[in-house]
């Protein structure tokens, strides 16, 4: 029923993240950057780890 409402059809977002960047970056917040939050964590991927440096959502991959 939803996705008659949404018109999604069963089709996965053009935008998903990819398994292996949500992986990645929850890896590397709880191994390397625990002490951070998430601005300043932000900040460091953007800084040092151009391959998640476009993660604006940041916090929809703590909620999973």
């Amino acid at each position: 029923m939803r996705d008659c409402l949404t018109g999604a059809g069963g089709k996965a977002s053009s935008r998903r993240i990819p398994v292996e960047t949500v992986e990645e970056v929850l890896r590397l917040y709880r191994e390397e950057y625990f002490d951070h939050n998430v601005s300043h964590f932000h900040e460091k991927l953007a800084e040092k780890h151009s391959t998640c440096s476009g993660t604006n959502n940041l916090p929809t991959f703590f909620r999973m």
